[in-house]
């Protein structure tokens, strides 16, 4: 009887996965990241690429994966220092010297999903920026959302409406007489805002006859004012609020002589929050 051996070979191929780290070295953007507004926000900054024992061979190539929280589009690379390729950025400067770790200049626009942001402001975004040499060695920047800022949202409140006072048909209509209105704004200590109202409005009678009304702020009689949120201008609610809650707006208009009735109207207060 004839016996056979067989012998079975089992080949297994393993592919390695190395993940690069960047990091930010310093940023900075156009404004204020406002926690649950901004939707775009430019920025520039610079990053740091940890080649971990690169070789002449080994280069670093951009292609951005947006996460749950982030999108990063018009990205753009100044890169004057080290060597480019038609792969990408090469570890070797220039002077053909090999450099473990590169530092690249990198500018474009965050869009940010908060519906879709249910952690921490607090915590470090991990967004993959391209990678080193092929797709399964990723490139991931650590980027700690409080680089970018972060400011709560502004809050305003009416106290009071505005009253114009009565008055005999043809005389003027003034804050002076009756009262100005009132508004309360609530953010973030030492961030300043602009806060607007428009120059004039329109308020009109049950016969849809109309009045000019001019508008402006009682602090500079302007229909624009820029107020930092300090203890000077407001009081603090807690550590990181400042409450400014003595904004008055004056108006007054002139009535002729067959102006009678109730007149109402009703215009917009703008405040946002301003650059440092």
């Amino acid at each position: 009887m004839k016996r056979w051996l067989i012998l079975l070979s089992l080949i297994s191929t393993l592919t390695y996965s190395q993940i690069y780290k960047s990091e930010v070295l310093d940023i900075s953007t156009n404004e204020n990241l406002i926690i649950g507004k901004t939707n775009r926000l430019n920025f520039h900054m610079s990053i740091v690429v940890d080649g971990d024992n690169a070789s002449y061979d080994d280069y670093v190539k951009l292609n951005v994966e947006d996460t749950d929280f982030i999108k990063v589009v018009n990205l753009h690379i100044k890169n004057n220092k080290y060597r480019s390729t038609s792969d990408g950025i090469s570890f070797v400067d220039r002077n053909n010297r090999l450099n473990e770790k590169i530092e690249l200049s990198v500018s474009g626009t965050f869009i940010f999903n908060w519906n879709k942001n249910k952690r921490s402001i607090n915590r470090i975004e991990g967004i993959k920026i391209g990678y080193v040499n092929n797709e399964q060695n990723p490139l991931v920047l650590s980027l700690p959302i409080l680089y970018l800022n972060p400011i709560s949202n502004v809050k305003v409140e009416v106290i009071e409406d505005m009253d114009l006072g009565t008055v005999f048909a043809g005389e003027k209509l003034s804050t002076k007489q009756g009262t100005p209105a009132k508004i309360r704004i609530e953010g973030v200590r030492d961030k300043s805002v602009k806060i607007t109202i428009p120059s004039n409005i329109m308020i009109t009678n049950s016969k849809n006859e109309s009045l000019d009304v001019k508008l402006s702020l009682r602090d500079n009689g302007k229909s624009e004012i820029i107020k930092e949120f300090n203890t000077d201008n407001g009081k603090p609610k807690d550590n990181s609020t400042i409450v400014l809650d003595d904004i008055l707006i004056d108006g007054e208009s002139q009535t002729n002589k067959t102006s009678n009735g109730l007149y109402e109207g009703s215009f917009v207060v703008r405040v946002e929050y301003i650059s440092d």
